[in-house]
């Protein structure tokens, strides 16, 4: 048998495994957003060849979107699972929180990039929060949203939040990995949309904008 026919099988192999795991990922995460479409009156747009479904709706007028994807982090990739809120205009508001890591304590004391502590030791201990105005940012964390970050921190084993931030005119609400079951996807969904109302009320009150 050539070399050329070896390599051949191996990589129709390797297509083979990796369409067997995208189709079982595929149907959880389908049928668990069809759950969701349910109660949120959305639509479904299924994927095609190795895209993954996602599920739109509105919620205060506002488009949001829910599937899960994968990234590439330093040479492997990495899938979490997102809600994605568009259409919004934060005025040169900025804001981020990642799950505390070496990486953010080293640029934390490097001062590549400066975190705000927030004063509650719990938050602190399990994210590093960055904002170009800590006072807005310390409203939008407030209780409910505090209480629902630190849910998804303190699940076995590790921090379940992947990245809080805005961009453009989105916010994006993630967490890692594939959620396995409807309560896990409720809960992240509630969770996101905690948080967005939580930025809402507080843009409007420090700026009476409209978002």
């Amino acid at each position: 048998m050539s070399s050329y026919l070896i390599i051949g099988l191996i990589i129709i192999f390797g297509w083979i495994i990796a369409w067997v795991f995208h189709r079982r990922s595929y149907k959880s995460l389908l049928e668990n957003l069809e759950l969701i479409a349910i109660e949120k009156s959305g639509t479904i747009k299924k994927g095609r060849l190795f895209s993954l479904p996602k599920l739109y709706f509105t919620h205060e007028g506002k488009d949001v979107e829910v599937s899960s994807a994968s990234t590439g982090i330093s040479g492997e990739s990495e899938r979490y699972t997102y809600v994605l809120f568009s259409g919004l205009d934060f005025k040169g508001f900025e804001f981020r929180i990642l799950p505390k890591s070496v990486q953010t304590i080293i640029d934390n004391k490097i001062g590549i990039r400066k975190q705000i502590p927030t004063g509650d030791s719990l938050l602190d201990k399990y994210f590093s929060v960055y904002s170009n105005d800590k006072d807005k940012i310390f409203k939008i964390l407030n209780y409910e949203t505090k209480s629902d970050l630190l849910k998804w921190a303190q699940k076995k084993p590790i921090n379940r939040i992947s990245d809080i931030r805005n961009y453009d005119d989105k916010i994006i609400f993630c967490v890692y990995g594939e959620l396995k079951d409807r309560y896990e996807f409720e809960q992240l969904v509630k969770s996101a949309i905690n948080f967005y109302d939580s930025h809402k009320e507080v843009l409007l009150n420090f700026s009476n904008v409209a978002i």
